[in-house]
């Protein structure tokens, strides 16, 4: 596992698709994430990345990655 700053938070327009594009460098294989653009799909899709929404804000991190080793 490794954690990256987010070069593209303060991006006005193209921080979506230049994330996904940096995680693939690190050859992600799955992102998790409360939801995803109709253009990050199409990205993550044509990437072979698999989306994960998880939609339960007080699970920590940790928790999370506790739930996906199981």
């Amino acid at each position: 596992m490794e954690i990256l700053p987010n070069p593209n938070k303060e991006a006005d327009e193209g921080a979506g698709p230049a994330s996904v594009q940096l995680v693939a460098s690190k050859g992600v294989e799955k992102i998790i994430s409360g939801e995803f653009g109709f253009k990050i799909k199409s990205l993550l899709d044509s990437l072979k990345i698999q989306m994960v929404v998880y939609k339960e804000p007080q699970k920590t991190i940790q928790s999370i990655i506790d739930m996906l080793g199981k």
